[in-house]
């Protein structure tokens, strides 16, 4: 059912916003080295209704499930990203609907833990 195929979605959505993929040069060059948003000019660079319900479900269950540790920088910094796509608000690719879900993990505090393990000096993990 639903749950059962949203695994390829999140691993799309982890192997699109890798360091040095397209979404994230773009967040990199117009997010922070810009200072602006991301404003999508053709049809490709946006997601269906579908695609925006499924990406949904995607990303509650791994703010929900997919717990970092202090260590785990790849899934801390793929949540870092979406939190500046939230602080760009409706510059965000996904829009409004992602949006209000990232809203309600900020009430929940969830993006303040990513944010805090994000934040964990490398030195001190082990290698």
């Amino acid at each position: 059912s639903f749950g059962a195929q949203s695994g390829s979605v999140a691993e799309e959505l982890f192997k699109n916003s890798a360091p040095g993929t397209v979404w994230d040069k773009v967040w990199k060059k117009r997010v922070i080295e810009d200072k602006e948003g991301y404003f999508p000019k053709k049809k490709n660079d946006l997601l269906d209704v579908s695609e925006k319900k499924r990406l949904a479900f995607v990303l509650d269950e791994l703010f929900m499930y997919k717990s970092p540790r202090k260590c785990d920088f790849e899934s801390v910094n793929t949540m870092v990203r979406f939190h500046i796509g939230f602080v760009m608000r409706d510059n965000f690719p996904f829009h409004k609907q992602i949006n209000n879900m990232l809203l309600k993990f900020r009430e929940r505090g969830l993006l303040q833990r990513f944010m805090k393990l994000s934040n964990f000096p490398k030195e001190k993990c082990s290698v």
